[in-house]
Parts: structure tokens; sequence; C-alpha cells
């Protein structure tokens, strides 16, 4: 945007050819026009423009701490030594400033005249300390620090202000940074450094992650695996028992047999419906564990289990937040028995509208809920939740005048993480909330998100 800034009034400032020296352009006026576009331009403190005999000019009107003290325009670490070499934007390294103290990097461009003669050096100063703040806003992955250095590993911009030249990579790191992007391990410092080089300024975006930070992540994930693992071995534990009372039982009939001189019926039938039996417990137990009591829905741990499936198999499918409107006010003035059974009608209404369309209905927890499209047409699945929406809001309830409604965000899986998925999706529910409520919010699919920015 500032190489786009300055390339663009150089071209004002010659496109006739009369610019000649600093003597020819009239100052009220000129000078007026500068402080204009200064004002403009966000994060360039200074504008500068030299002319091919060194006279000077400002905005604002003084020209700079070097000058104040006493370095020559020639010796300053902007300036273009040999013009007739550059035809684009040249960056300056980063210098400190003698008055404020403050990092500071200038651009520079040549103006050339219609016989190809330059004419001026145009010049903006950018306050790095300012440009430092948009890296705060900056939402990263995992823990991590964000900042541009250049080639020797000192600082140019950081969400820091304190820092000024300091330099925050070592060089035997930097040296092995030689592509466009990629990933570089110190191992003295156990560090991991994320770098995305550029070209004209050589610096390096670097995002710095400690080892302890991928570690906790891996530790976490690790977590989850191992705790599925553990229920897989309970449920196969309780399976062996079961097998093995039956088994017991059988062989206790046949020794009672033996010692009683009675014959003993093992037949296929009797074996069959011990297992039926057995298997009924099993399913009751599985259904425990996964069901919520209240609503009858599928709940949290089943929830979890589906989206990593899904997930892992790479199947396409949309996701769907469902949060009741206004359900604190509802428990408050009718109380938490009317609460639980707002939730079990709108949780039947649910699967009312779902169940024939091979979607997954569950209680994420509180009056949320979440459903799983295994489709992925959000077209569709946003019209399964408008006819839930809509069955909900005209029920009529026993209370005189009350309306029931929820707001929902819906959106297919771009392939990013669970956490990520439902945090993006959790992020339309929200504005679905804050544009009224009672409404369902799809997220557009990558492919028309593209289009749109495209045109």
């Amino acid at each position: 945007m500032m190489e786009h800034s300055l390339t663009s009034m150089s071209k004002v400032l010659t496109k006739d050819g009369s610019f000649t020296d600093l003597k020819s352009v009239n100052d009220m006026v000129f000078k007026d026009n500068m402080h204009r576009v200064l004002s403009l331009l966000s994060g360039v403190s200074n504008i500068s423009l030299i002319d091919k005999n060194d006279e000077v000019l400002t905005i604002p009107a003084r020209f700079s701490s070097h000058e104040s003290a006493g370095e020559k325009i020639r010796q300053l670490p902007w300036y273009i030594k040999d013009p007739s070499s550059f035809s684009s934007v040249t960056y300056s390294e980063p210098y400190l400033d003698l008055i404020s103290g403050e990092r500071k990097v200038n651009i520079s461009i040549p103006t050339y005249n219609k016989q190809a003669d330059m004419t001026a050096i145009l010049s903006f100063e950018l306050d790095i300390k300012q440009m430092g703040y948009s890296l705060r806003q900056k939402v990263t992955p995992m823990e991590g620090e964000s900042f541009i250095v250049t080639r020797n590993g000192s600082v140019v911009i950081h969400a820091d202000p304190s820092l000024k030249n300091d330099v925050l990579v070592p060089k035997t790191v930097v040296e092995k940074m030689r592509n466009a992007s990629g990933l570089v391990y110190d191992e003295d410092s156990n560090i991991y450094y994320y770098y995305y080089s550029y070209t004209n300024p050589d610096w390096l975006f670097i995002y710095k992650v400690e080892e302890e930070t991928i570690s906790s992540i891996v530790w976490d994930e690790s977590a989850k695996v191992i705790y599925a693992q553990l229920v897989s071995a309970l449920m196969l534990i309780i399976c062996w028992i079961l097998v093995h009372s039956v088994m017991k039982n059988m062989f206790m009939r046949v020794i009672s047999s033996i010692n009683s001189g009675t014959p003993f019926n093992a037949t296929e039938e009797v074996m069959a419906q011990e297992l039926i039996n057995n298997s009924q417990k099993v399913e009751t137990f599985r259904k425990q564990s996964t069901t919520d009591e209240l609503t009858g829905l599928l709940n949290r741990r089943a929830f979890d289990e589906k989206l990593a499936q899904n997930v892992i198999s790479k199947k396409p499918f949309c996701l769907a937040m469902v949060d009741i409107d206004n359900f604190k006010s509802l428990n408050d003035t009718y109380g938490h028995i009317f609460g639980d059974i707002v939730l079990r009608k709108v949780a039947e209404y649910g699967m009312g509208v779902v169940e024939f369309s091979g979607a997954l209905l569950f209680r994420y927890g509180g009056e949320e809920m979440a459903v799983v499209f295994e489709s992925d047409d959000p077209e569709w699945a946003e019209e399964q939740l408008n006819q839930w929406r809509v069955a909900v809001e005209e029920h009529n309830w026993r209370e005189k005048g009350l309306k029931v409604t929820f707001s929902a965000g819906m959106g297919s899986w771009e392939r990013e993480d669970p956490e990520a998925f439902i945090a993006r999706i959790d992020a339309l529910l929200y504005d679905a909330k804050h544009q009224g409520k009672n409404r369902v919010i799809c997220a557009p699919r990558g492919d028309e998100e593209e289009n749109g920015q495209q045109a």
C-alpha cells in the first residue's frame, strides 16, 4: 500500500514534466497538498522531497533529526546514491531517529522528467512503532510471537515498541532460511522459527514458537486418542465379563445335570437367548454413555467422537450450532421445570425434521444443540434447519402469548481441525444473535467466497 501511494504521488509530481526543482513549486499550494496527502497515509510520519541540487522540502516543516545532528543529506540511510540505476521503490535499513529515538524506515523513489533526467527523490518516512500495533491483532494457531527482521536477525517491526535494534533471531538460524518460506528448528534454544521471505525489502516475517508449546498441543491431542482407547478397552472388558458369565452359567448347568443324572438341553435356542440378553445389556450401557437423559438426543461425548470420525475420514459434511433465544429469561420467568419442557419440545421438533435425512442431532450443552448433516450441500442443510426453526416458532405453548425461537449458524467443513471448525460455526451463531435472533446464518462455500472476493 505504501509503495503504491509513493509511486502514485511520484507520477502526479511529474505528469506534465514541469517539475524541475523545489524553487519552481508554488510553496503554499504545494505544501497544502502535501499536508493533505500525509493526513491520508496511516503509518507515514514524514514526506521528504530532495531535488537534484540537494534542496530539501519536508512535511511536516522540519527535515529530520539527521539534519539537526549535522549529517549530510547524501549520508542519510535512505538516500539513493545512484538514482540512474533505480526505477522502483528502494527501502532503507531500519534506523533510530535521533530526536524521538523511535525506529524508522524510509522508502524512496526517484522522479524523472520527459527527457528521462532525474529531477528529485521522493521519500516516505514510515513509523514502524505504529505499524507494529497491527501484529498485536494477529490471530495465530498457537501461542507464539510474530515479528519482522532483517537478514542479520535484527528487529524491523515488532508488537513491543520498546525494542530498538535488538537481534531477535540468531545469525546461524537466519542463514538456514534460504527458501521463500519454511521452518527452522534451533536446537540451542529449543525454538521453532516459521518464516516467510520478502524480496524487496530483504526482510523475513518470523513466527516464533517454543518447543514446549508444540509439545503441549501434541500431548493434548494424544490424550484424546488415549481416552478413546481406554473407552474401547473398557467396552471390551465389559463384553468379556458378560460372555464369561454366560459360559460359566452354562458350565454350571451342565455339571449340575451330570451330578443329578438329568439330561441338559443345551440347545442353540438357549445359547442364542443368553447372547441376546447380554447384547441388550451392552446396548443399554452404550446408549446411557452417549445419550442425553433429558432430551433423548446424543450427548457432547457422542458429538466429539462423530466430529473426529468425519475429520479423520475426510468425509464432507455440514455442521450447525443451534441456541434457544432468551433461554435464561424463560428459566427465570417460568422456572427450570418449564425450561426442561422447552428443551425436550425443541429437541422433539428437531428429531422430527432430520430423522429421515440421515442427520444426527446432539445436545451440545445447556440450551445449545448441534446437528451434523452427512452432506456437503449447505443449501439443503439450511432448508432443514429453517423447517425446524419455523416448527418451533409456530408451536402453541400453554402460557399465553409465549413464543420460543432459536438462532443457528451453519456451514460446510473446509478441512480445518475440529476446534477451528466449531469456532467458525459458533461465530456465525453469534452473528445470528446480533442480527435479531430467530434466524439461520449459513457460511458461504469456499468457491463462492473466492468468487465474491474476485468480484
